[in-house]
């Protein structure tokens, strides 16, 4: 049987599920997984932009994640990826939930994926708030061992959330990335964090291939992290 998954977007943007699902689609995940989406409430924030709107968010959708009569009851499925790059409140509330399934973060995957890597790190997010709340949530979580060795901090492209996938702000993104992350830290990884950057990392890559930089889109190493830990757990039952 199939695994039933959820990826929810908390914010309530249509627009972003729809690059969200895109970019699912392209793990081609579907012969063991069904994925459903949830987008946020019409009471969620339109886009999640700090620490208010995080909680907020959260707040929205586990109103519905935890109403049984939902379709997005957080029972039915075997495992859910929170759509939004940060230590979003929804991860830790669902997972503390009774019988809760497999709940995997963004933030939590992309910091794992790049320690075991072992690639010296950083962030690129969007508007300036984030900058200061991603440093604090990577240095208070998951600073320990090698990972403080690598990690290099977070750079903001001082654009909203929603300007991200704009055509005309494509080159200000790239101008920001190689003056701070690739010429000032020396990134061998860059995590693209936000949801609103997700498939602007083939096109990135190309451009800063030459600089041996490789960019990594959370939403793919989210939902591949949520796949392969659900094929671990099943291996050992």
């Amino acid at each position: 049987m199939a695994w039933q998954l959820l990826v929810v977007n908390p914010n309530s943007s249509c627009s972003m599920t729809e690059a969200i699902a895109k970019r699912v689609a392209e793990c081609d995940a579907f012969r063991v997984a069904k994925v459903h989406y949830m987008t946020g409430p019409s009471e969620s924030p339109r886009q999640i932009d700090g620490v208010a709107t995080s909680n907020a968010s959260c707040e929205a959708c586990l109103r519905v994640l935890t109403d049984p009569g939902s379709e997005f009851y957080y029972s039915r499925f075997d495992g859910v990826l929170v759509a939004c790059f940060s230590d979003h409140p929804l991860v830790a509330a669902l997972a503390a939930l009774p019988q809760a399934p497999l709940v995997v973060g963004l933030l939590d995957a992309c910091v794992s994926f790049a320690g075991l890597a072992r690639k010296p790190f950083s962030i690129i997010t969007s508007n300036a708030e984030w900058v200061e709340i991603l440093d604090e949530s990577v240095e208070r979580e998951f600073l320990t061992g090698h990972l403080r060795s690598l990690w290099l901090g977070t750079v903001s492209s001082n654009l909203q959330v929603l300007e991200l996938h704009d055509e005309t702000n494509f080159q200000k993104i790239v101008d920001v990335i190689r003056a701070e992350n690739v010429e000032r830290l020396k990134s061998q990884y860059v995590i693209l964090g936000c949801a609103g950057f997700s498939g602007l990392e083939h096109r990135l890559n190309k451009i800063f291939e030459p600089n041996g930089v490789v960019f990594l889109d959370p939403i793919v190493i989210g939902f591949q992290t949520l796949l392969s830990s659900l094929t671990i757990l099943q291996a050992m039952r």
